[in-house]
């Protein structure tokens, strides 16, 4: 079995308040929960995307997912779900590889897929 990877989620929506970021996480937070097979929680700054700029507020609104990546595809679904119930979207991180979902369902769906098969292969080299 694979060791866990870190699945960095971040909520994106710049006219949302602090507040709804938080209830927005915790609304995600208890949806990725059902998981299972995964550790889920609030990012520290020193968790942060190697990508990220030092000191860049990724803690509002961003949770952490550690999860084998045989669970990356039941990670997708559960928060294309979400998504389909949200006004906001989501900026997801899986090997320092960014995948922004502000896009029609159609796309989200062929995005995702490329997105999956490209981290996925990177971990098999």
């Amino acid at each position: 079995m694979s060791p866990n990877v870190d699945v960095f989620v971040e909520i994106d929506g710049a006219e949302l308040t602090t507040a709804e970021r938080v209830d927005l996480a915790r609304q995600l937070q208890g949806e990725l929960d059902a998981l299972g097979r995964a550790r889920v929680g609030s990012v520290e700054t020193d968790q942060a995307p190697t990508h990220t700029k030092a000191g860049e507020a990724l803690t509002v609104g961003a949770l952490v997912v550690s999860l084998a990546p045989q669970a990356y595809a039941h990670l997708m679904q559960i928060l294309s779900l979400w998504l389909e119930r949200q006004r906001v979207g989501i900026k997801l991180t899986i090997d320092n590889q960014t995948l922004e979902s502000t896009v029609t369902e159609e796309q989200r769906d062929a995005l995702v897929e490329a997105f999956l098969a490209r981290v996925t292969t990177k971990r098999r080299r």
